[in-house]
């Protein structure tokens, strides 16, 4: 895995005002895997949470899970194809997909998807 995720994480932990797990403001940052995404899931070392999981709408587009369903919203658009082929890939590679690792930050016992870590597509 890329080293940057790592940095990342660390230099958030410094900003908290702690040097150890937990920041001094309720914050602690994990990585973890998505095992679902509708309904939003994941893993962290090993254990499964469903509850309580969030994360910007934008990665989940519920509704649109399918290049499909995005296609019926563009359908009578006039844009030019090369508009929607762009949106085809861009789709694909933004959303989230079970597998992708992602930085976490729990607050109590919420978790907060900050940012995708490593793709699994």
């Amino acid at each position: 895995m890329a080293r940057w995720a790592i940095d990342l994480a660390e230099a958030l932990r410094g900003q908290s005002g702690s040097d150890g797990a937990d920041g001094a403001d309720g914050v602690t940052l994990r990585i973890a895997t998505v095992t679902s995404v509708n309904p939003l899931g994941i893993s962290i070392n090993g254990a499964a949470i469903t509850r309580n999981v969030y994360c910007n709408p934008a990665y989940t587009l519920e509704g649109y899970d399918t290049v499909a369903k995005l296609q019926e919203v563009f359908m009578d658009a006039p844009e030019p194809a090369a508009l929607f082929t762009f949106l085809e890939a861009f789709h694909t590679v933004f959303m989230l997909h079970v597998g992708d690792s992602v930085l976490t930050a729990q607050i109590g016992t919420s978790f907060y998807i900050i940012e995708r870590v490593v793709s699994s597509i």
